[in-house]
């Protein structure tokens, strides 16, 4: 749900949008009207919505101001998972400098939910932040970070998102056997 604040920008929007196609006839009331419909059927962000209209713009085949329907692929349209990794690992290395370990707030707001979750499994903000360039490389680090990423992402996607990762099938079987074993055994002196 967007704010009234949101609102306003996004009317505005609309209405450059508009203008851009030669609809000069768009009242306040059928601005209004498309902002409701767009928060009952997507319920997107602000800055999603500011996108599509942008990429609709921009898109050289669109000739009209759109419809929700001519609008939707703009706004369901979702990065590819590694698109999704460079993007978060180029944030985490821009914070660790923009923020510093003193502004961890705002560098999570930054980063952003996926991001943080990668920066905890690496020992925190302030480890990253002390580290990063003295004992962590940063090209390593970045790839890295890229990498934890996409575990995340897939681990997330199939339902098994920070849980303890067990060895498939029957190499998980004969392993859970000489553990039992070896644990029943006396030690030896």
């Amino acid at each position: 749900m967007i704010t009234q604040h949101e609102r306003d920008i996004l009317a505005k929007k609309i209405f450059e949008c508009a203008f851009y196609f030669g609809k000069t006839d768009i009242s306040r009331d059928q601005i209004s009207k498309t902002i409701d419909l767009f928060e009952s059927f997507f319920g997107k962000s602000l800055h999603e919505y500011l996108n599509a209209f942008d990429a609709y713009i921009l898109d050289s085949k669109n000739k009209f101001y759109p419809t929700p329907a001519q609008l939707r692929p703009y706004l369901t349209q979702e990065l590819d998972d590694d698109t999704k990794a460079v993007e978060v690992a180029s944030r985490v290395v821009a914070a660790v400098s923009n923020f510093g370990s003193h502004r961890g707030i705002e560098a999570k707001t930054y980063i952003g939910d996926l991001g943080w979750e990668a920066v905890r499994r690496f020992g925190g903000w302030n480890f990253i932040c002390s580290n990063l360039g003295e004992n962590i490389s940063m090209t390593t680090f970045q790839a890295q970070i890229r990498e934890v990423s996409k575990a995340v992402i897939k681990t997330a996607k199939v339902g098994s998102y920070d849980a303890p990762i067990g060895l498939p099938g029957a190499e998980a079987k004969v392993l859970s056997l000489i553990n039992i074993k070896s644990l029943n055994e006396p030690e030896s002196k």
